[in-house]
């Protein structure tokens, strides 16, 4: 594809940071663009095109076009380039405060990530060719990366260095002799004027013009670096002993650390050159005295790298309990939830607080480094000054004030070698450290592929005797963590203990047919979720061979839900297609559940779900794969989490019908379902025990019929009694006709209304999708639910048959009166916050740091340190203006000869002052740098400390409504800021605000007439720095909310790797990173380039002032001496640096509070959950000692503007009773657990336990007095121990006797470490059924009263649960058991059945007393849960094998006299006739009473 050199810029849009916002002229150029391996192609040769645009940036001006789309950067001429012009509109903009994400300019199209990124991949490729991995070095890419610019870079460098020189040298000491003449010219003088003013223009103007390149080379070279270690990361299938907190620093610190060596690291390519040339020079005016002033900066030079070292060291170190503080605190944000409910806030308090006092004693003695270094900067060229003075005049030599101050000004300049080495030793240095992580990143091992392809095969999957293992550096971090290392059968263990000696998956033979149906079962840690690991392509393959033929879906054990709406999670990139899309949210159950939902399916999720029910999640997860239409479907346990009702209603409608057609491998601990699958396997240890059909293997009987068997006994077990035959739920499942199959016929019918989509199509469609995919899609009908009504009107109550609940009426008319309800998101977008720094933040900052007498200490010292610098020029003044020492008598217009200095009787009296004046600079330098090192440092540990408590201590509310990412966000990138970026430029500024003013002083007193020029100059002064202020801070904010999103996304891609391969899905979310990249890179860009702006406007606005003073001294005629000119003169020149690098260090130092700003808002907005709470009851030791729980009048919602989950709940729970909670996904359920832990407060009502309520009773007392066995098994890092007693309550004894009951003992001891094994972030060396059981150890351990279990067994096989649930009863005889269960066989031998429908307890009575009533609801749901695997099922078998089912819908009862003349389940008599159909006469028997059904099938 030829397109013309004008037409770059639009080739590349696609990767611009606008995605969606420009069209691309050609998705062939866009996606060659983001190939790692195609050079970018545009039809011209490559050296006309390569600098074609750096070269239009050479011409001094240039015209823009009105209707170009480019980057305001992009068509910047020279001039314009250097003094950053083209960023005025925007800092206009911004003092308006009309800044947004939306109105900024994107990044210009030459600095976006992925074409940047497209390059530093193919040098790193390069590299690794040409070295190999060992010798590869990725620092050494990097430079060439940024060759071209460094060498550029290099040329404004040069001419900043002599005109530096030209200034302080030739011009100054020109314009000092001419003042000391007797004659003189005036046209000389001002002439000389000029001539200072242009050089020092020049000198500005070019320093302005390094940093222009350096910025856009730092800001390519950041989101190049971290989108690669992105891409790395979607091409792993792990990070092994990496944690997810680690990657954020990787991806956001080291990001930032390689910004900051691009464009201070050239910088040192001047020190040598201003070393050299200020060597020379000093040596021709003091001659040899000079050496000792050189020797001074040679010798400091070495001291200042060893501290800068040190201080690299101390920051190498603080960054290991810096990622550890991180790593932990995001486990905790992650699962916040359950360490409330345990009441563990204190333990991980203790663990961060260590970890945070280590990282603190690190960052104290960098801190002291650092002040102390960055004083020295102003002191040692002072002090070089003073010593070669001293020598000079001790050696004989007469010091005249034009060599004086000419030597002063040149040592002045060399100052520069010094102020920078603190900034660029230490960002080089930095990086050297940021990019050997990256390259540990990027040498980490990419899994190899191992899955082949058989097309044209008969067998979906084919396993032929296959040997598989978890890499031993790669921990799987993608399989919805739960296959760590469940093939080893009571060996879970940890990355270090897998060898290849032992394989997971052992002589694995397994051929699976197109269009069947498997079922996978085994115990817990057999190999299952490994088994599906392996077809994902997951593990490392052995030996044999393991061959897939088609595309591939995958619903995980543990649901991965994005941070979007619902229908955006079940397209997930795809197509929208109406029809499809229904069909699919019908046959997953979902219909319901979006009618709940405030906005429908266009309901905001948030993170992980959390808005979601277990079961709701799950079924989520399910649609996503259903609606990607692909041909194999890898389903890890996706029943477990899901009621029976639902559970039937999903296995029938969407496994058994939906995709009849599909291959299907379903791991299941629901035993029921398996008769229905054409094939079963059974795993143990790893292996496939036994494999066949349901009747052959019962035949058998081996492993499998033990565990239907087991089943079964479970089932017989129960009180008869109890036992209800089915109930047809027929009426509340709608029947689905476009998904019932016509007559079968040779040619096949598209499914869910759709074509099937082929490899060609799949290959459009990926293409496709990706500009989509992250975007929200409003212009789609879906399914809505306005005013939350059906179509009829009535309300969802009437619509039930119900009544409306009290607070029914009041609702609606809220939601009639108030449609901005509808409007409310779940997850606001984060503010930017004031636009000035508001005193309150100083205030918060100054109080934490000591308050207001340490603020006036730290003052001192710098008045102090700075005065001995301003004390010793004006003494080397005196000094000098005192000559001999003999009366002057001349006229006061005439001008005395001074005569030798050297002279002078007193000359050893000015020599001992000045001396004192450098031992005070030094003195008073270290003073400062340890009381304001101290300072600093305890204000940033006292608000982490408080922020965190705050946080730590908010409630659920506060979670539910802040993203993780934006939580870690303060804790790692604004913590960072407050702990080592806000003292470091602080500092710098109170050091030049303090030179400043007592330079300004200085100047005022020589010359008062200056006094005019200032108050005109502070004016332009105010006004520039008001419109910069104001701008800067609104740039600086947008850059910290954009960044949030991108630590976000980053978490979110890493939890889902599993999900995202498998789905072939890792393109867009690198994409999606690289726009988030690349709009953070736009704010960070331009907030930097705005310091620049501000910076060359105060440079030239000097040099003004420095001409002014100049024309001062040269028309003075003899009012004052040489000496003072000279001072005078001196100081002018140094406030062309001085008065930009205050004002940039204050303007950046208040942009860094907005750190300061973001954590003070949390410590002010978060409330503590017990906050308000006046007084609180004195629990007795015994609390509960019975256990009796009473709901009186119980209302619950989750926010204020959410409708209720719970409604007017009055009941009674008995004490040591055994009570089991019931009912359909999103009826309640957990949100009754959610109320008992007063996760939530009550809207009305109360909760009494034991005659005490528990809002009067402290929430850490209530929680440690309550234990619950959670849906979703967690473990931390830490060791096993750690986990189930964290603060060492119990004895080794009592816990293993707790992991016997639970049978997690034999699996321990055979650990090498046994209880000391190190558990890995969210237990991934453990199966789920493994949590699980150790989940029920803590329960155990804390021996409560009362328990809650939240569908506890829902992730143990059969087999395990059968002994756990004797466990249960047991353990807990004399406790008072809450049981959420979907499985209704784990409640039946309850006390009583509490039946939950809407947020109400619809059903409570014993379950003999309910399965009595025909018409009751847990009726229905026992019915559907004793026999759906008996005749409510057998429908979707006929549909299996392509008949039309016609179903009669009536059933009727008839009563057996004796209950033991029961009929065993599944009689089937058939008969076929002649006219092709078939009469089925289904009967089935239970509880004495008899159910027939008769259908049609065709």
């Amino acid at each position: 594809m030829k397109v013309s050199k004008d037409d770059h810029v639009v080739e590349l849009v696609g990767i611009s940071s606008r995605l969606g916002q420009r069209e691309p002229s050609g998705e062939e150029i866009v996606t060659r663009a983001l190939s790692l391996d195609a050079p970018l192609d545009l039809g011209i040769p490559r050296k006309s095109r390569k600098y074609a645009e750096s070269r239009k940036m050479l011409l001094p001006f240039r015209i823009k076009s009105k209707h170009s789309e480019a980057h305001p950067i992009d068509q910047a001429g020279l001039i314009s380039s250097a003094l950053f012009s083209w960023e005025t509109p925007i800092m206009l903009k911004g003092y308006k405060r009309k800044l947004d994400v939306n109105n900024v300019p994107p990044l210009s199209n030459y600095d976006a990530t992925a074409l940047n990124n497209s390059r530093l991949e193919r040098l790193w490729q390069e590299e690794l060719k040409k070295k190999g991995e060992e010798k590869a070095s990725l620092f050494r890419v990097v430079l060439r990366f940024q060759k071209t610019r460094l060498l550029i870079s290099g040329i404004p460098m040069a001419l900043y260095v002599i005109m530096s020189f030209t200034s302080a040298t030739v011009i100054l000491q020109s314009i000092l002799q001419y003042t000391e003449r007797e004659s003189k010219k005036v046209s000389l003088g001002v002439g000389l004027c000029f001539a200072l003013l242009l050089s020092e223009a020049l000198r500005s103007t070019m320093f302005a013009l390094v940093w222009a390149i350096n910025n856009r080379t730092g800001i390519r070279l950041r989101s190049a670096a971290t989108n690669m270690a992105f891409r790395k990361i979607m091409r792993l299938h792990g990070l092994g002993n990496t944690s997810v907190g680690q990657v954020i620093n990787v991806l956001s610190n080291d990001g930032q650390r390689l910004f900051e060596a691009a464009t201070f690291g050239p910088l040192l390519l001047i020190v040598p050159f201003l070393l050299l040339l200020g060597a020379a020079y000093t040596i021709l005016l003091l001659r040899t005295s000079a050496l000792v002033g050189i020797a001074i900066f040679l010798l400091y030079w070495p001291i200042q790298l060893i501290m800068v070292r040190m201080t690299g060291r101390f920051r190498r170190n603080a960054i290991v309990h810096t990622d550890n503080r991180v790593c932990i605190m995001n486990e905790v944000l992650t699962y916040i939830k359950l360490i409330k409910m345990y009441a563990w806030e204190q333990s991980f308090a203790n663990e961060i607080n260590e970890i945070r006092a280590l990282e603190n004693r690190i960052l104290q003695k960098a801190a002291y480094m650092q002040s102390f270094n960055a004083s020295m900067a102003n002191t040692v060229p002072n002090i070089a000054v003073i010593f070669s003075f001293i020598v000079y005049t001790l050696l004989g030599h007469n010091l005249v004030s034009s060599n004086a101050f000419t030597v002063t000004a040149v040592f002045n300049v060399m100052r520069v070698t010094i102020g920078m080495l603190p900034f660029t030793i230490r960002a080089v240095a930095e990086s050297r450290i940021s990019i050997a992580r990256i390259q540990r990143l990027m040498m980490m091992k990419e899994p190899q592929s191992y899955l082949t392809m058989q097309k044209d095969s008969q067998f979906a999957v084919t396993m032929q005797n296959a040997a598989l293992y978890w890499s031993s550096n790669n921990i799987l971090l993608s399989v919805s963590t739960t296959a760590k290392q469940d093939g080893l059968q009571g060996t879970s263990t940890c990355p270090s203990m897998l060898h290849k000696d032992k394989a997971t998956l052992q002589n694995m033979n397994l051929y699976l047919k197109r269009g069947e149906l498997l079922g996978v079962c085994g115990n817990v840690g057999s190999g299952k979720s490994s088994l599906i690991a392996s077809l994902l392509g997951q593990m490392e393959l052995g030996s044999g061979k393991v061959s897939v033929n088609g595309s591939i879906a995958y619903v995980p054990q543990q649901a991965w839900i994005l941070h979007m709406t619902v229908r955006e999670n079940i397209l997930f990139g795809e197509e929208y297609e109406e029809q499809r899309y229904n069909e699919v949210i019908e046959v997953c159950g979902l219909k319901s559940d979006l009618e709940i939902l405030m906005h429908g399916d266009e309901t905001e999720i948030g993170e992980r779900g959390l808005n979601l029910s277990g079961g709701q999640k799950q079924r989520v997860s399910l649609a996503r794969a259903i609606y990607s239409n692909r041909d194999i479907y890898l389903l890890d346990d996706p029943l477990s989490a899901l009621d029976s009702h639902v559970g039937s209603h999903v296995f029938q409608h969407c496994i058994l019908s939906a995709l009849r057609h599909k291959t299907v491998l379903l791991v299941t601990h629901q035993l029921q379902y398996l008769k229905f699958c054409d094939d079963i396997a059974v795993l143990e240890n790893g292996q496939i025990v036994e494999n066949g059909r349901h009747e052959d293997l019962i035949n058998v009987k081996g492993k499998y019929a033990g565990l239907i068997k087991n089943f079964q006994m479970d089932a017989q077990n129960e009180d008869p009694e109890s036992q209800m035959s089915e109930r047809s739920l027929d009426k509340d499942i709608p029947k689905y006709n476009s998904l019932q199959l016509n007559e079968v016929t040779t040619e096949k019918k598209p499914e869910f209304g759709v074509e099937r989509i082929e490899e060609s199509d799949q290959a459009q469609n990926k293409t496709n999708s990706t500009s989509n995919f992250f975007q929200r899609n409003n212009s789609t009908k879906g399914i809505l639910n306005p005013a939350w009504k059906n179509e009829e009107g009535k309300t969802m109550f009437e619509h039930e048959g119900l009544k409306d609940p009290p607070n029914a009426k009041e609702e609606d008319d809220q939601r009639k009166g108030n449609s901005s309800m509808a409007k409310v998101k779940l997850v606001k977008d984060e503010e930017k916050g004031s636009n000035l720094m508001q005193w309150k933040t100083c205030h918060h900052y100054i109080k934490a740091g000591g308050g207001y007498f340490m603020l006036l200490l730290v003052f001192l010292t710098y008045f102090f340190s700075t005065g001995c610098i301003i004390f010793s020029s004006w003494w080397l003044t005196a000094w000098l203006a005192n000559g001999d020492g003999k009366n002057c008598t001349l006229p006061a217009n005439e001008m005395c000869k001074l005569g030798n200095i050297t002279e002078n009787p007193n000359i050893h009296m000015f020599q001992a002052v000045y001396a004192a004046a450098a031992i005070g600079m030094l003195l008073f330098s270290s003073i400062k740098a340890f009381v304001y090192g101290w300072a600093t440092l305890r204000a940033s540990s006292h608000l982490h400390d408080t922020v965190f408590y705050k946080v730590l201590r908010s409630p659920m509310m506060f979670f539910d409504s802040e993203p993780v990412g934006r939580i870690v966000n303060r804790f790692s990138k604004d913590l960072d800021e407050v702990d080592v970026q806000l003292p470091f430029n602080a500092d710098n500024f109170l050091i030049q605000l303090f030179l400043m003013l007592f330079t300004l002083a200085t100047l005022a007193i020589i010359f008062p007439p200056f006094l005019a020029l200032v108050f005109v100059l502070v004016i332009i002064f105010f006004i520039i720095t008001r419109l910069f202020r104001v701008a800067i801070r609104e740039l600086k904010q947008l850059e910290n909310i954009t960044r949030s999103p991108l630590f976000s996304h980053v978490t979110t891609s890493i939890q889902g790797l599993g999900v995202i391969h498998a789905y072939n899905k890792a393109d867009e979310f690198v994409e999606r990173h690289q726009l988030l990249t690349d709009i953070n890179g736009s704010m960070y860009l331009l907030f930097q380039s705005g310091m620049r702006w501000l910076a060359i406007r105060l440079d030239l606005l000097s040099t003004i002032i420095t001409f002014v003073v100049a024309l001062f001294v040269v028309l003075n005629n003899g009012l004052i001496d040489s000496s003072q000119s000279g001072l005078a003169l001196s100081y002018a020149m140094r406030l062309t640096g001085m008065l930009q690098f205050c004002v940039r260090m204050g303007t950046e130092t208040e942009a860094r509070f907005t750190s300061v700003e973001r954590i003070t808002d949390y410590i002010e907005r978060c409330e503590e959950e017990d906050e308000g709470k006046t007084e609180t009851v004195a629990l007795p030791q015994s609390w509960p000692s019975e256990g009796k729980i009473t709901f009186l009048n119980y209302s619950m919602r989750y926010r204020k503007e959410t409708p209720l989950v719970l409604k007017s709940l009055n009941l009674t729970i008995e004490p040591k009773e055994k009570v089991g909670i019931v009912g359909r996904t999103g009826a309640g359920k957990t949100s009754l657990g959610t109320a008992l832990f007063r996760l939530v407060d009550a809207c009305e009502g109360a909760i009494v336990i034991d005659k005490i309520e528990t809002n009067n009773v402290e929430l850490r007392e209530l929680r440690s007095r309550i234990s619950v066995i959670p849906q979703d098994p967690v473990l931390f890092v830490g060791t096993i121990r750690y986990n189930l007693d964290p603060f060492n309550k119990y004895m080794d004894d009592q816990i293993w006797q707790a992991l016997e009951r639970t049978y997690m003992k034999e699996t321990i001891v055979n650990l090498p470490e046994k209880l000391q094994t190190m558990v890995l972030e969210n237990g991934e060396n453990m199966s789920v059924g493994e949590r699980q059981l150790l989940c029920m150890t803590r329960a155990l351990l804390r021996n409560t009263k009362i328990i809650l279990l939240d569908e506890a067994t829902a992730a143990i096989d059969t087999e395990t649960d059968s002994l756990i649930q004797e466990t249960i009863r047991q353990s807990f005889n004399n406790c008072t058991m809450l049981t959420i269960a979907h499985r209704l066989n784990t409640v039946l031998n309850c006390d009583r059945i509490m039946v939950m429908e809407n947020g109400q307890v619809v059903e409570f009575d014993t379950p003999s007393a309910l399965l009595s009533r025909p018409n009751s609801l847990f009726s229905a749901l026992n019915a559907a849960a004793r026999t759906q695997e008996m005749c409510h099922i057998f429908t979707p078998i006929f549909m299996k094998h392509h008949y039309l089912v016609e179903v009669v819908t009536s059933w009727k009862p008839i009563v057996f006299e004796d209950k033991r003349d029961v009929l065993r389940p599944g009689n089937f008599k058939s008969q076929r006739s002649q006219q092709g159909v078939t009469r089925v006469n289904t009967s089935i028997c239970a509880g004495g009473f008899f159910w027939k059904q008769t259908a049609s099938v065709r």
